[in-house]
């Protein structure tokens, strides 16, 4: 069973701050968007089997006597509970504790424990933005899962970046989320300035019924206004973002299921949940041309973890069926070709803005920044 530790609440500048920071070295922004998913190279059999040689004779045995790995996330306590549960299914000696905040909060919260010396966390997910910015603060171990290198599975893109540091488990399509009960089908936006644009939804923007997850944060809103601002310039460009601004959508620091309970009609920068899919809710994922963004799913093990067996035997379950199949479940699209997936939610059916590789990062952080210095949502 998971247990789970207090959450942690930090200034908002904090976060701020430790952004800037991260933009001081973005590379100049790429002139054409790169959605398509880096392809898998072939991994000589020699070196997986000798990974999962390593993996079962010395780092499993190593994790049992670690007891327990931490895992930061900024999932729902639910889902956190039903992994902690199939994953002790197949390691019952291995605890998982869980601690639970928004991703800029835990990444901050990382940071502090290593400066002080005193590392808590062993496994951190949330959004790959923030993953990668523990990354350029060199705060992320490397790690190659067994799994990952796998010669038997033809995954989905090619599961390790390049950095040595993250295994990419999973994706999370993001647009925009509607109300079918409330919105008719033939109002469905189609382009990104059909929402702004058309009188339908500028009425519903001026009735305080449409939201996003808040721009100034790390949230795959700063994602979206990147990609329209900065890949499709010529079509979007910066008007977008202003347009969008000038009405106001309501800001949150991430959706709770307000469109699902119908206290919106639509939230920007949205991700669909399982409960939400079991309970037949009335939403649709609309990812209006060219498309919707898609987030990375990595666990990042932390320099200096308590737990650092424990913690690659947890990130390399992830890559398992059971693992994969949990995270289709959970709202994400996973990474092995053999999960079935809803196809609302699915990388290879939905069209996505680019794929989050560290150069776009570096580039989102970079508009994060424009956004908060703009005090176009100070509002």
């Amino acid at each position: 069973m998971v247990q789970r530790r207090s959450s942690v609440t930090l200034p908002l500048a904090l976060a701020v701050v430790g952004l800037v920071a991260a933009c001081s070295s973005a590379p100049p922004v790429p002139s054409a968007p790169a959605a398509a998913a880096p392809q898998a190279a072939a991994t000589p059999a020699t070196e997986y089997e000798r990974l999962q040689a390593e993996f079962e004779n010395v780092i499993v045995p190593a994790a049992k006597r670690e007891g327990e790995v931490t895992w930061y996330a900024c999932g729902q306590t639910d889902d956190a509970e039903e992994a902690a549960q199939l994953f002790n299914q197949t390691y019952p000696d291995i605890r998982v504790s869980y601690v639970s905040a928004l991703g800029f909060q835990l990444m901050e919260r990382i940071t502090t424990e290593v400066a002080a010396g005193r590392v808590q966390a062993d496994v951190y997910r949330c959004s790959s933005q923030s993953a990668r910015t523990l990354g350029w603060r060199d705060l992320a171990a490397e790690n190659t899962p067994p799994r990952a290198l796998d010669p038997s599975v033809d995954y989905n893109w090619r599961v390790m970046d390049p950095s040595g540091k993250f295994a990419i488990n999973a994706v999370t399509l993001s647009g925009i989320l509607i109300n079918t009960r409330l919105v008719p089908a033939d109002k469905y936006p189609k382009t990104w300035w059909d929402f702004v644009r058309d009188p339908f939804w500028a009425d519903l923007y001026r009735r305080g019924l449409v939201g996003t997850a808040d721009p100034r944060i790390i949230s795959f809103t700063p994602y979206i206004a990147y990609a329209l601002k900065d890949l499709y310039a010529s079509t979007y460009g910066e008007a977008w973002v202003q347009e969008f601004a000038a009405l106001k959508p309501k800001i949150f620091p991430t959706d709770a299921g307000e469109v699902a309970r119908g206290e919106l009609q639509a939230f920007v920068a949205a991700v669909v949940r399982q409960r939400q899919l079991e309970q037949r809710a009335p939403i649709l994922m609309v990812c209006p041309q060219p498309g919707c963004v898609a987030g990375e799913s990595m666990d990042v093990i932390i320099k200096g973890a308590p737990h650092p067996n424990a913690a690659k035997v947890f990130v390399n379950w992830w890559f398992s069926k059971e693992g994969q199949e949990l995270l289709a479940r959970q709202g994400r699209s996973p990474a092995r070709p053999d999960v079935a997936v809803d196809p609302m939610i699915d990388f290879k059916v939905q069209p996505h803005l680019y794929w989050a590789d560290d150069e776009h990062a570096q580039n989102v952080n970079r508009t994060l920044e424009w956004l908060q210095r703009s005090k176009l949502f100070d509002y």
